[in-house]
């Protein structure tokens, strides 16, 4: 009997190497926070990062999500510090869901790509949103916003723009059958009943 691979692809069930689906995820990722950070104030919770990244990509996975995110978010921070690819520090936009806080990656990228870990990861991140804010709002006060850490707000983003859900992982393919009874053949291959 096959199942759905750990990682495939959304339109047919087909196997991806999960270091080609991390490449395509973060690949993804900037132009999905890109999306984000044009709305004032606004950031992305993990889970809708991971749908809006699985869409985006055509490739999903059923692995965890604290398995893989830290890695792509890692990337991401990697593509933000390069100068040539004039970004801002979107990684600072990612929020835990339950608390609004930036994850504990943050402060590890910060210091990867910076060279000094930040005393205060919260208060970094909000600044660095802030920064996302200011080169890509459409919506920015006249005063040109705050740096407000995500967790002191209790508004999350309106439904219009979060990330729509990634398309439901196709159906198994059927399992094989024998050709001469039509009884669905064991993983050893050979029929049972027809031997």
């Amino acid at each position: 009997m096959s199942t759905t691979p750990g990682t495939y692809r959304i339109t047919d069930g087909s196997a991806v190497p999960f270091p080609d689906a991390v490449d395509a995820w973060a690949r993804a990722a900037p132009k999905v926070l890109t999306d984000r950070a044009r709305t004032y104030g606004a950031t992305i919770g993990y889970g809708d990062l991971a749908r809006a990244l699985f869409a985006r990509s055509g490739i999903a996975t059923r692995s965890l999500l604290q398995n893989w995110i830290g890695d792509v978010l890692a990337r991401v921070a990697d593509i933000c510090a390069d100068p040539a690819n004039d970004y801002p520090p979107l990684d600072a936009l990612v929020i835990r869901e339950a608390d609004g806080s930036v994850g504990g990656g943050y402060a590890d990228a910060v210091a990867r790509t910076t060279g000094t870990r930040p005393a205060d990861p919260e208060q970094h991140a909000a600044e660095a949103r802030l920064a996302c804010y200011r080169a890509l709002a459409r919506d920015l006060p006249a005063d040109g916003g705050h740096a407000v850490p995500a967790a002191t707000t209790t508004t999350k983003a309106p439904a219009r723009r979060r990330a729509a859900p990634a398309p439901a992982a196709p159906p198994p393919p059927p399992p094989p059958l024998c050709p001469t009874c039509y009884m669905q053949l064991p993983s050893s291959g050979q029929c049972d009943n027809c031997d």
